[in-house]
């Protein structure tokens, strides 16, 4: 049995590469689909939501990594139990920071409107991510917080800037 669930699992990693490559190849989108289907419902969307997760992560098209980024964590919420070894918390501030980030370096859109967006994903990181469980990725999202609100192109420039200053203090 562990060596038919091995070689499944290998099939759609597998697979799963090769759509990374060829997003649009019908053939292996229909195995995968069918190899998925005999998985539970629960099960498909775990995996479907670390195949988001995963291509978030190795996306270098920040149009591509906010979209992905987003269905991710629309999929999360039906995602019970948690099936993961990092905590919901740790993985949803991920998400966010990747949003965060792609806006910050967008070069789509208005620029004041990708900063807005910047400084919204980044207050959503610092909600999962905290000092006391996540010090690093803390201290990254409120550094890179505190870089968005000085660049900000909204507000008052002296406003923005004592954010700016306020985002980098413990809070």
């Amino acid at each position: 049995l562990n060596e038919r669930i091995g070689a499944k699992d290998k099939a759609i990693a597998d697979l799963s590469a090769a759509l990374r490559f060829d997003p649009s190849h019908q053939a292996s989108k229909d195995a995968l689909s069918r190899l998925n289907s005999a998985s539970g419902p629960q099960q498909q969307l775990a995996d479907e939501f670390s195949r988001l997760l995963q291509r978030t992560q190795q996306t270098a098209d920040h149009e591509q990594r906010i979209t992905l980024a987003e269905e991710a964590l629309k999929l999360e919420q039906k995602v019970t139990p948690w099936p993961f070894q990092a905590t919901r918390e740790l993985v949803k501030g991920e998400l966010h920071f990747h949003i965060a980030g792609s806006h910050d370096r967008r070069r789509q859109g208005d620029r004041a409107d990708n900063v807005e967006s910047a400084i919204s994903a980044y207050e959503q990181v610092l909600a999962f991510w905290k000092l006391e469980t996540h010090p690093r990725g803390w201290a990254q999202a409120q550094h890179n917080l505190a870089l968005a609100y000085s660049n900000r192109l909204r507000g008052d420039r002296a406003e923005n800037l004592e954010k700016a200053i306020a985002s980098n203090q413990p809070r």
